[in-house]
């Protein structure tokens, strides 16, 4: 599934993702910068592409727009795919950390731009 993303991103289908805020906390990750750069690596740390964070946004998850939902590129685009399969990664990535699933969970969003393409995958 990851390298299907990363193929996503590299073929400027996939521009934006986000986070739940509370994971960056407790793994103590820092959060992306508004022009900040970053390299897209492939499963083996092949690099694949250079993206350039062109948005930042907190927001609820029941705060998604449709337009924010499309640009990760995933599913059939819409809305309603988007929710449930973020719902699904949401409670199984909180559940480690003895936390659950609330429509008003603080997200990261981040929107992108491919930079530079080093490399395709053939996903």
């Amino acid at each position: 599934m990851r390298d299907e993303l990363r193929s996503l991103i590299v073929k400027g289908i996939k521009t934006g993702t986000y986070a739940a805020h509370c994971v960056y906390g407790l793994e103590g990750k820092e959060i992306q910068k508004f022009g900040q750069y970053d390299i897209v690596l492939a499963g083996d740390n092949t690099r694949l592409a250079i993206i350039k964070y062109t948005e930042i946004d907190f927001l609820k998850m029941n705060e998604v727009t449709s337009d924010f939902s499309r640009s990760e590129g995933t599913g059939d685009l819409s809305y309603d795919y988007w929710y449930s399969e973020r719902v699904e990664f949401l409670t199984w990535e909180l559940s480690p950390y003895g936390l659950t699933f609330a429509p008003d969970l603080l997200l990261i969003s981040q929107t992108f731009r491919v930079m530079d393409v080093f490399e395709l995958l053939t996903t």
